[in-house]
């Protein structure tokens, strides 16, 4: 649930004042309940409660003064926000009931019972902003603008900082020497330079933080507090991220032609990342500020008015942007190995690499050659186990003849070449049809899936590839034998191009004729379908693909994640 309410008062023309209240509240409740006639449910059943609630209040007040001043016209605002965020949640678990009946609404029936766990998370940002907008002749724009933002997830005597920006726009298509080409309908170089923070880090990192730890003496378990996993950071601080933009918006042929052409180079300083500490310390990881990471790209948007003849149109826009990055300093280290949330899948379980110099999302494996075959000289350490015919034949890329850890190799980046879209409208009459295309070209995805499915050791259900597995008398496959005792390492062949162009969207609407609904002012019928074609190599259900969410550092992977539905939708649109 979520709601607004503002205000205006207008002390004089020039001047406004203006605040907002506003909010959000969540609330969550989630029943389990396992019968004791299934096997979660044990014995006598198993069941536990979980209630949370959150909310998110918001109050933004401001100043406006908007005047003519010198040769242009100024238009200028100061204000102040502050955002608090509180959550709590509740849980309770028991099992071995006298009866699955009450399922989880006697949970203090069972005769085993676990401690409950409750929380509260509460966290602050105040800000203090200002802009001024400077216009000359309708020709020259410069913006200017500041904020210091003070956050509460930060260390004690960092929690505040400044972040500035300005911008310029010269609108080249209002000058004199443009009026008598008929090229341009409108032309507009723009640049800009700035900063902005990063605080989306959970609270309480800059502080030490105590957990439950449990204690035995004699029979009984004893409850108490000792430090938790996370090494307090007292100089915890932003992430300061500063681009320069530059670029150009034009409007050609009588503005049959319109395009924005966007080229940006941005460095962020100050990287909150959590890394691995020793075990002596007593934490295991500890959120820092480390090393930095530069980003450039290119962003283009371009819309053309192909046909417009009588009652037929037809329309294009097409949105292509590449983006590289690289990490240019970890704070000493060359690299971090990260571990996605595949359980079991892989061992060793870092299957991603943060290093000095690649890109972020690079995936880290093992390089498959094919497999061995009879007759291959080996070139591995005790060929008898290391170059069976039909295991993989993985490269040795530190010389040593030995097949380990150190012999992995960046497999590829999670982060496309390009990618885009390209959306189509054809009218005619009262008829419309809208298509949206999107495209993703240049990128890998570990296909998790095939680690338990793909590699023949008989843990679970294989996949119908394993079926073309190697055998002595089929070796043309690049599928290993049967053996149980394969490791389960990142191979390369698990690694995959995740390219495609998908059909995402298709809308066929047709008009109604006016007045044909008593009191409707228009009435449109339409049928939609989202997802309807997909054109990839990537074996996988979808390979619009990632497990780990939006985190940079993971790039795409596939854990069985649930493909995009395929959707058809039919419906009346009308306006009183």
């Amino acid at each position: 649930m979520l709601g607004s309410i503002f205000g205006e008062f207008d002390v004089t023309p020039e001047l406004r004042l203006r605040s907002t209240f506003g909010g959000s509240f969540q609330f969550n409740g989630i029943h389990f309940f396992a019968p004791r006639t299934i096997l979660d449910g044990g014995t006598g059943g198993s069941g536990w409660i979980y209630s949370s609630q959150g909310r998110v209040l918001t109050n933004e007040n401001s100043v406006s003064f908007r005047r003519a001043l010198g040769p242009g016209s100024l238009d200028a605002l100061a204000g102040f926000s502050v955002q608090t965020t509180d959550s709590e949640a509740v849980q309770g678990n028991a099992a071995n009931f006298p009866t699955d009946v009450t399922t989880v609404y006697n949970l203090g029936s069972g005769s085993q019972l676990s401690p409950a766990g409750s929380g509260v998370i509460e966290s602050a940002i105040l800000s203090y902003l200002g802009r001024a907008n400077y216009v000359i002749a309708d020709k020259y724009l410069f913006t200017l603008t500041g904020r210091r933002d003070g956050s509460s997830v930060f260390g004690a005597n960092h929690k505040w900082a400044f972040f500035p920006s300005g911008a310029f726009a010269w609108r080249i298509g209002n000058e004199s020497f443009m009026q008598s080409q008929s090229l341009f309908s409108d032309l507009k170089l723009r640049v800009s330079y700035g900063k902005v923070g990063n605080q989306a880090v959970n609270p309480y990192q800059s502080l030490a933080r105590l957990g439950v730890a449990w204690y035995s003496s004699g029979a009984t378990e004893i409850p108490a507090l000792a430090p938790g996993g996370g090494m307090p950071n007292p100089d915890l601080k932003w992430e300061e991220k500063t681009e320069l933009n530059v670029g150009v918006d034009a409007s050609l042929l009588n503005n049959r032609v319109t395009l924005s052409l966007d080229a940006y180079h941005a460095k962020t300083t100050d990287l909150l990342l959590s890394v691995p500490v020793p075990s002596t310390t007593g934490f295991s990881s500890q959120l820092r500020n480390i090393g930095s990471l530069q980003n450039r790209g290119v962003e283009l948007s371009l819309s053309t008015v192909n046909l417009q003849r009588g009652d037929l149109s037809w329309r294009s826009t097409l949105n292509i942007a590449t983006n590289r990055n690289k990490v240019l300093d970890l704070g000493g280290q060359t690299e971090i190995l990260l571990a996605p949330r595949t359980g079991n899948f892989f061992s060793p379980a870092e299957t991603y690499v943060v290093r000095v110099g690649e890109p972020l999302g690079s995936i880290y494996g093992y390089q498959v050659n094919g497999l061995w075959q009879q007759g291959d000289q080996c070139y591995l350490k005790n060929p008898a186990q290391a170059c069976v015919p039909g295991e993989y034949k993985i490269a040795d890329m530190n010389g040593d003849s030995v097949i380990t850890a150190a012999d992995r190799v960046i497999l590829g980046y999670g982060d496309p070449k390009f990618y885009g879209g390209l959306s189509n409208t054809l009218t005619y009459g009262r008829f419309s049809l809208d298509l949206f295309l999107s495209f993703n070209y240049g990128n890998k995805i570990i296909n998790a899936g095939n680690a338990y499915g793909g590699l023949a050791i008989g843990q679970a259900n294989e996949r119908d590839i394993v079926l073309d597995r190697w055998t002595p008398t089929h070796t043309d496959t690049d599928v290993p034998r049967a053996n149980a005792a394969r490791p389960r390492r990142l191979y390369s062949t698990l690694v995959e191009d995740g390219s495609y162009l998908r059909l995402q969207t298709l809308t066929l609407g047709y008009e109604l004729p006016p007045r044909l609904i008593p009191g409707a002012e228009t009435a449109r019928l339409f049928l939609t379908g989202q997802n309807l074609v997909t054109v990839t190599d990537y074996s996988g259900f979808d390979p619009d693909v990632n497990s780990m969410g939006g985190d940079p550092r993971f790039g795409g992977i596939d854990i069985g994640a649930y493909p995009h539905s395929r959707v058809w939708n039919f419906g009346v649109s009308v306006t009183f």
